[in-house]
């Protein structure tokens, strides 16, 4: 089926129309024209344009509020690409633009009444066109696929329904418009969705039906059409195939205890179209001691029996229905018991020792040992050992005995576990600690030298240098060490690190040698090291000056004191090692005591004079410096606050309607010099809107009435305040406004106008 000969081509171009409203506003009797008010309908004005290459003509009019008789009408476009395309002399005007992109323009029209100009006004516009993409359907997917199975004998029929999803490849804001033709079939609910129900009612196997929905975004259509069916199958009525025990556990009650619980699971099986709509089991049992632990209306039943009757008989029943057709079955069985005496674990004890000696430094050796347990039981026990530890089970674990294996280099602690069960499953557990004992030899791996020993002697000085050795050792219980050479251990002795010390101007060259004693026998290592010491000559200091590197004055405020801080370094030649400062006079030193510079500080109004002393030494030598320094002050001095004049810039008037209240405005400016802050102070019904601290503010009054008020400003420094005061007025008048409006519609063959 050709859908373009049915629907139209899609690719066709159609013309929107742009709406505007103009509206005059006469102010008063002058007859003088204040301006256009542009309202759009936004969405009348936009032109769907399906193919940027063709053209799109839109049309444009104005609606307008009066008409005099005696008026005429100029019009012009003052920008844009339009065309004016009816009279110029008329209050509205048509125009038009071709174009596959939105345009912005302006009109003017110059108005006279009697041959007088009345004024001119102009507006700007804009012809809005949107790019849209033709609808075009993707697919369309079934879902939610319903059958049902009628009553042949009733010859009945049942309703089938399924589910279909429509989606797009391209297009917005669409309509959807779904039918369906078939004998029986039917939409379910809303047709205008993008998914819709089918359903359809009869005794047909396959009731075929065939599926269509036209899709429309105003511009451009697409439809679909696709044939589907619905299956139906006739009803089984019920029929129970078998009625199987699925599990029973007996169970086992020791003397003098309560009786234990046995349970079985019984299942009865079926077939039919439906699911029956009853299911109800029935226990019969002596003396009424079997009862249900499930629910007895499903499928699948656990029942249960209480008591130490060694044999408990009863009948268990089904009766299931599909609401046509009622059924019954059952079963004849029995619960079966024992009573038991109680199993238990005495301990578990070892017939075989695990031990072996290591043979070479870092090896390993193997070790085997055996086990059993004193066992308490009436039955034949079945036995399940385990083991926890770094060691494994060689063989059964499931005999008697265990053998236990572990192959390392170190005593192995393990922990052996048995669970004893008889046939009636009674079990009981038990744990016992046991080890692989295991003699390693001594295995020496390194000497090292962790902290090596060096010093700087000065001239005619000895020093001492220390290091640090350490043994890395495996199997070792005591550790013995010897120095050979002019050195000696200051600590460590018996331990695994020892520190060595020697003294002298001389390099020193040493053996250190550690013996190492583990459980079997004696080991040892040796090594040699060296002290080394160099030389240092220091040389004697001497001071050239003490330098002022950052001078220290300030300046203090009116009534306060200021903080002077200076910096001071000492200038000498030789290395030192301890600087010492002293300071004398109205003044302290701030930081850097022990370095070579220095920060003094002083408070107050008038100079501070002060002396820094400084020692400097090292080893051999010192030296001392002194130096007289002055900290300055000077007197901040405060201008005299000279206020000139405080002006009225913008006077402050408005102009309110009829029964209306309107806002003043007016900007005062102050002339002063030496002042540091500002501040605006206003008495009367007014408020300051901006310009706080500043030397203009702006003040604003409401009202239908003159207001008056008066304003001061005070200017400050730390010291001095002066102020002016100055009284102002806003004034007001009544405004009279005459508003009407005409407006005009056009709909391409009519012309209506309606006054208002």
């Amino acid at each position: 089926m050709n859908k373009d000969l049915i629907y139209g081509n899609r690719e066709k171009i159609d013309l929107a129309m742009a709406k505007s409203k103009f509206v005059f506003n006469k102010k008063d009797n002058r007859k003088i024209l204040t301006g256009i008010t542009v309202e759009i309908d936004e969405e009348e004005s936009k032109n769907i344009l399906l193919d940027q290459d063709k053209e799109i003509i839109t049309l444009h009019y104005i609606k307008y509020e009066e008409e005099q008789k005696n008026w005429s009408y100029d019009w012009s476009v003052e920008s844009g690409s339009v065309e004016i395309i009816s009279s110029f002399e008329y209050p509205y005007i048509y125009v038009k633009s071709y174009s596959s992109q939105s345009e912005i323009f302006t009109l003017s029209c110059d108005i006279n009444a009697d041959n007088i100009a009345m004024g001119s006004t102009s507006a700007s516009f804009e012809h809005e066109r949107i790019v849209v993409e033709p609808v075009v359907i993707d697919t369309v997917v079934e879902s939610n696929v319903l059958s049902c199975i009628y009553n042949a004998p009733n010859q009945q029929t049942c309703e089938a329904s399924s589910q279909y999803a429509l989606s797009l490849v391209t297009g917005q804001n669409v309509k959807y418009n779904w039918s369906v033709v078939g004998t029986n079939a039917y939409i379910d609910g809303l047709d205008e969705q993008s998914t819709v129900t089918i359903k359809t009612n009869s005794r047909s196997n396959n009731d075929i039906f065939t599926l269509r929905c036209h899709i429309s975004d105003g511009t451009s259509l697409d439809y679909f059409e696709q044939e589907y069916s619905h299956s139906r199958s006739m009803r089984q009525h019920i029929s129970i195939q078998d009625l199987v025990l699925i599990e029973k556990i007996s169970c086992f009650y020791l003397e003098d205890e309560p009786g234990c619980t046995a349970t079985a699971r019984y299942r009865v099986d079926y077939t039919g179209s439906d699911l029956p709509t009853s299911i109800k089991w029935y226990i019969e049992s002596e003396n009424n001691d079997v009862e249900f632990t499930t629910a007895r209306d499903i499928n699948i039943v656990e029942i249960e029996n209480l008591g130490k009757d060694l044999k408990t008989n009863y009948k268990i029943k089904v009766k299931i229905t599909d609401g046509q057709t009622t059924l019954f079955a059952e079963i004849v069985d029995f619960f079966e018991k024992k009573e038991i005496s109680v199993i238990a674990i005495e301990y578990i004890y070892q017939t075989q020792e695990g031990s072996c000696d290591i043979t070479t430094p870092g090896g390993t050796c193997e070790s085997n040992s055996v086990y059993r347990a004193k066992i308490i039981s009436e039955e034949p026990v079945h036995y399940q050992w385990s083991i926890i530890g770094n060691a494994e089970i060689i063989g059964s674990t499931t005999d008697e005995f265990v053998n236990i294996q572990s192959n390392s280099n170190k005593t192995e602690n393990f922990t052996v576990g048995l669970v004893v069960t008889d046939d009636y499953t009674q079990s009981h557990s038990a744990t016992a600690n046991f080890r692989h004992k295991r003699t390693n030899v001594v295995n020496i791996i390194s000497l090292t030298e962790i902290t090596s020993g060096s010093c700087n002697f000065e001239t005619n000085h000895e020093c001492i240098a220390t290091s640090t050795y350490i043994i890395n050792a495996e199997y070792v219980n005591k550790y013995k060490w010897i120095i050979q050479g002019n050195a000696i251990i200051t600590a460590g002795h018996g331990t695994h690190a020892i520190e060595v010390q020697s003294d002298g101007i001389e390099d020193e060259t040493f053996t250190v040698t550690c013996t190492c004693t583990g459980e079997s026998d004696t080991d040892s290592i040796s090594e040699v090291f060296t002290h080394d010491r160099i030389e240092i000559v220091v040389s004697p200091i001497v001071i050239s000056s003490i330098d002022e590197n950052i001078t220290g004055s300030c300046i203090y405020p009116y009534e306060d004191v200021c903080i002077a801080n200076s910096t001071h370094k000492v200038i000498h030649t030789g290395g030192a090692s301890s600087y010492v400062w002293t300071i004398a006079g109205d003044a302290s030193i701030l930081s850097g005591q022990e370095t070579d510079e220095v920060i003094v500080q002083s408070s107050g109004v008038a100079d501070t004079n002060f002396t820094l002393d400084v020692d400097v030494s090292n080893s051999q030598y010192n030296d001392s410096g002194s130096a007289n320094f002055t900290h300055t002050r000077t007197e901040q001095i405060y201008p005299q606050i000279v206020i000139n004049s405080l002006t009225e810039t913008v006077s402050g008037s408005c102009i309110y309607p009829e029964d209306g209240t309107c806002i003043a405005k007016s900007t005062y400016v102050i002339d002063a010099t030496g002042y540091d802050t500002l501040l605006w102070e206003i008495t009367g019904d007014i408020a300051i809107e901006s310009g706080q601290g500043t030397t203009s503010i702006i003040v604003a009054s409401t009202g239908s009435l003159n207001t008056a008020f008066n304003i001061k400003c005070t200017a400050s420094n730390d010291k001095y305040t002066e102020n002016i005061s100055e009284d102002f007025i806003h004034t007001r008048e009544e405004e009279i406004l005459e508003v009407f409006e005409k407006h005009v519609t056009y709909d391409e063959n009519n012309i209506a106008e309606e006054f208002r």
